[in-house]
C-alpha cells in the first residue's frame, strides 16, 4: 500500500472500518504505542508476504487448468455465458 494510499484512508477513516482503519483509529489515540511508520510498515509486509500466496495460486490455477483442457474450457463458456447475461462488466 502506497504512502497515498495510506493518506486517503487516513482522510475517509470513518467511511470504511477495514484493518488499516483500526491501524490509524489507534495511531490517532495514542501515537506512541503506532506510529505512522509502524503502519506504512505493516501495510508494506501485509502486500508483500500476499503477493506471493497469490502468484503462486495463480501459477497452479493456470497450470492446473492447462493439464485439463475440459475443465479450461467450461469456465470459459461460464465466463461467455455471464458476459451474455450482462455479467462482467468492465469497472
Amino acid at each position: 500500500m502506497s504512502n497515498a494510499a495510506l493518506q486517503r484512508r487516513r482522510a475517509e477513516l470513518p467511511a470504511r472500518f477495514h484493518i488499516v482503519a483500526h491501524w490509524l483509529q489507534t495511531h490517532q489515540r495514542s501515537p506512541e504505542l503506532l506510529s505512522f511508520h509502524d503502519i506504512e510498515a505493516q501495510a508494506t509486509v501485509s502486500l508483500k508476504g500476499g503477493s506471493d500466496t497469490l502468484s503462486c495460486t495463480l501459477q497452479a490455477f493456470v497450470y492446473f487448468m492447462i493439464r485439463h483442457l475440459e475443465s479450461w474450457q467450461r469456465a470459459r463458456d461460464e465466463i461467455k455465458l455471464v458476459q451474455v447475461q450482462g455479467g462482467c462488466r468492465d469497472r
